[in-house]
């Protein structure tokens, strides 16, 4: 399947908000919604004062947007789960999709797995004794992980164990 965008092309604008990056943006909107373009807005959370700015922009865009026009919002989690930095327009316009860590003992010893190559596990002069202690360092920190979750049940008191 091709959908005719490419990264080199000029029907793509990626924009990296901050440092005064806000006006380039809103140009590259305007220009995307008349002729079809996709944009990808990246660290929205960073220029706050500027959303309400950006939500007007995408409801006048939305008025008679070109067929292929599309644009994308990066932002990281507010640091307050009771807060959004994102205003409530943008968020009920958009489709949201989120990028979790897997939870669970199996994903977690999983994610730790994959950070070693198969060459690194072969390397060794002693392959099954270091797979085996290398699965149960995981098992152990994913152990750990999930204990984590449940805070003061999980701890008697507070730990900076980190995954």
């Amino acid at each position: 399947m091709q959908l005719g965008f490419t990264f080199g092309g000029r029907n793509f604008h990626n924009v990296s908000l901050g440092q005064g990056q806000e006006p380039i943006a809103e140009e590259a909107i305007e220009l995307s919604a008349n002729e079809g373009h996709w944009v990808i807005l990246q660290n929205v959370h960073l220029v706050r004062k500027w959303l309400p700015t950006l939500e007007k922009k995408m409801e006048q865009c939305s008025e008679n947007p070109h067929d292929d026009y599309r644009l994308f919002i990066s932002a990281e989690p507010s640091p307050d789960p009771h807060e959004s930095v994102i205003p409530q327009g943008i968020l009920e316009s958009a489709i949201k999709i989120t990028n979790e860590p897997p939870s669970g003992i199996q994903a977690n010893i999983h994610k730790a797995l994959d950070n070693f190559t198969q060459e690194t596990l072969e390397s060794c002069s002693k392959e099954t004794e270091f797979k085996a202690i290398l699965f149960a360092l995981c098992y152990y920190h994913a152990v750990l992980a999930e204990r984590r979750k449940f805070g003061a049940q999980g701890w008697n008191r507070v730990s900076n164990f980190k995954s």
